[in-house]
């Protein structure tokens, strides 16, 4: 009986543990195109799984592939959560 309910918390794990990973990808997935816009190219994507998956890439930046009409100008938050435009876009 151990090894059964031993089991069944393992197969628990491991479904929490592809949902989450999943997810993780997900994410990725919707953040490349601000990603790309920002001038960055992804090389190198490493996904691992394990109890707690990651995910890795390899971001070269290049100022020449950087997006204008995709990022600005817009509001933004600086780092104090305040509201400010670039000096340029005033």
């Amino acid at each position: 009986m151990a090894f059964k309910d031993l089991m069944s918390k393992a197969k628990e794990v491991t479904g929490a543990a592809t949902e989450a990973a999943s997810n993780l990808v997900d994410e990725f997935n919707e953040a490349l195109p601000t990603i790309r816009a920002l001038g960055f190219t992804v090389k190198d994507l490493r996904v691992g799984m394990g109890l707690v998956p990651e995910i890795g890439a390899k971001l070269i930046a290049s100022a020449d592939t950087i997006d204008v009409k995709k990022i600005g100008p817009s509001d933004y938050l600086m780092g104090d959560g305040a509201r400010s435009r670039p000096p340029q876009w005033k």
